[in-house]
This record gives C-alpha cells, sequence and structure tokens, in this order.
C-alpha cells in the first residue's frame, strides 16, 4: 500500500501524513509533465492571488475533494456497489489542488475569454475520467494525479 495515498485506509490511519504526502507525490515519471503544468497555472495564480490566498485555495480544494471522493468511496462500499478494495486503491497527486487553483482564475479570466478557458479546463479535467476503462472489482483505480 501507498503511504503518501488518500485512500480509505492511510486517511482512516495517517491523514495528515496522507493529505500531505498525496500533495507532494507523483505516482510514476511520466506525471512530472503534469507538474511542469501545475508550475505554469501556480506561478501566475500565486501572483495575482498573493501567496496566503493561493495557498488556502489548493489546500482547501485538495483537502475538501480528497475527503469527499473518499467519502463517495466509502459510501459505495457500504451500499455494495463498489469492491471493498477501493479502500486501499492508491490516489495521489496535485490534481485537486490544482483544480481548485484553476476554477479560482476563471474570475480573473475577462469575457470574451471566460468560456473558453472554463471549456478548455474541463476538458483537461475530464478527459482521464472519459478515457480510463471502468475499474474491474480487483483492479481498483489509480490517479493519475
Amino acid at each position: 500500500m501507498h503511504q503518501n495515498s488518500t485512500n480509505l485506509a492511510e486517511l482512516g490511519s495517517r491523514p495528515v501524513r496522507a493529505l500531505l504526502g498525496s500533495a507532494l507525490w507523483t505516482e510514476s515519471p511520466a506525471a512530472f509533465g503534469l507538474y511542469m503544468l501545475c508550475f505554469a497555472v501556480h506561478a501566475p495564480a500565486e501572483r495575482r492571488l498573493g501567496t496566503r490566498r493561493w495557498l488556502g485555495v489548493a489546500a482547501l480544494a485538495h483537502v475538501g475533494a480528497s475527503v469527499l471522493s473518499r467519502q463517495a468511496v466509502l459510501f459505495g462500499i457500504h451500499a455494495d456497489r463498489l469492491p471493498a478494495s477501493l479502500a486501499r486503491t492508491v490516489d495521489v497527486g496535485v490534481s485537486y489542488g490544482l483544480a481548485g487553483v484553476v476554477g479560482v482564475l476563471a474570475h480573473r479570466v475577462r469575457p470574451p475569454w471566460r468560456l473558453p478557458y472554463l471549456l478548455a479546463a474541463a476538458g483537461f479535467f475530464a478527459y482521464p475520467l472519459v478515457t480510463r476503462a471502468a475499474p474491474t472489482p480487483t483492479s481498483g483505480t489509480s490517479s493519475p494525479c
């Protein structure tokens, strides 16, 4: 099991370590491209929002989305709609914090560019969900970031 994952097992036993580790960890070297994108988004966001607000948005998005998604998995397992093996699925990466910062920056994009910005952001985050095969009871899932 991956100790930096925000899965049910790690959040239940070491929540702070899991949340901090997950925000800074990548599962594979291929995900470093996402980190480069993150720097391209986070640097201007910090400059526009200020360090405290930027860090607050990224942290709140990461923690909030991690807890909400794990709660959904927990409810699915208890309702026998998801396999119990999903409690130990590896979920690491910066995507929740990145999504929160990208969303907050939408108010800084001026019309007529705001709608294309939001559509591109939604497409970027939805693409892995749409293209990934559904998990099987034995395989689990893993976040790309």
